[in-house]
């Protein structure tokens, strides 16, 4: 009677640790999977993220010679009208510091309320 008793006492610790090793190993297994999880997930954004980017330069180096042609072309018609390369030059500086103190008077419902609001529309969608 007493060797039925020790030898269930064993099997009966020898099932719980071989519970508890499952346990720990299987969840040793959902840790990694969730680790590897959140890498594909960074992966994923940071991959979006650099096409963004490149997009973006890519665009921007596109409007800048756009930009710079668009200058020119006003400074020669400039030159058309006023007939005097100086004077086109001036016109066209004029008209440049015109722009840019537009800009700076409206900088703040031009630039700052629209990143704010894409701000805002990026942490509402996450």
């Amino acid at each position: 009677m007493i060797m039925n008793t020790s030898t269930d006492n064993n099997t009966n610790a020898g099932t719980l640790m071989s519970t508890i090793g499952e346990s720990y190993e299987y969840l040793n297994v959902i840790i990694k999977n969730n680790i590897e999880i959140k890498k594909l997930e960074f992966v994923k954004i940071a991959r979006v993220a650099a096409g963004k980017f490149v997009f973006l330069l890519a665009l921007l180096t596109i409007a800048f010679f756009i930009g710079i042609l668009l200058i020119a072309l006003m400074t020669v018609g400039f030159f058309q009208l006023l007939s005097s390369w100086p004077y086109a030059l001036l016109a066209t500086i004029g008209v440049l510091i015109l722009l840019t103190l537009l800009l700076y008077i409206f900088r703040s419902v031009l630039f700052y309320r629209f990143f704010q609001n894409l701000v805002d529309n990026i942490t509402k969608t996450t």
